[in-house]
């Protein structure tokens, strides 16, 4: 059995306070909940191996082979960065209490839900990738 690796953070307001990992020993006595959102160790990493939270804004690829083609001359329209930022997705990472699962959180009109937000997965395709770009507490532009 593998085990869970308890890890938070703790926004307050201006910037990150806390780190713990509780898998450690590490306790969180001193810390109040009501005054500080905590934010779980999704248990997964991006693309540069850093580690993904809830609340952390991630641009995420979810291709499993590109769909460009290219041109006569072997060219294509666009470099594949340009590609991985028009086919991406940018949200922020929730726990959906009904799928019992960590998910991506994104802005839509087609959203069926009064919060505006579609949830998607946060798994990435074989060829795909996931990137934090920042967190909901920093970087709320990031969502709109």
């Amino acid at each position: 059995m593998i085990p869970r690796i308890l890890k938070f953070r703790a926004w307050n307001g201006h910037q990150i306070v806390l780190a713990v990992d509780l898998s450690k020993g590490g306790m969180l006595l001193w810390l109040d909940v009501y005054d500080y959102p905590l934010m779980q160790f999704t248990g997964l990493l991006d693309k540069n191996r850093k580690e993904i939270y809830e609340g952390d804004v991630v641009r995420i690829l979810y291709t499993d082979w590109p769909s460009q083609t290219p041109d006569e001359s072997g060219n294509y329209s666009m470099t594949i960065e340009e590609y991985k930022i028009s086919r991406s997705v940018i949200g922020y990472v929730s726990w959906d209490d009904y799928g019992t699962g960590w998910v991506i959180r994104t802005k839509s009109k087609y959203s069926v839900n009064d919060e505006g937000t579609v949830m998607t997965s946060i798994i990435h395709g074989t060829h795909g990738e996931r990137e934090v770009i920042g967190n909901i507490y920093e970087n709320p532009e990031l969502l709109k």
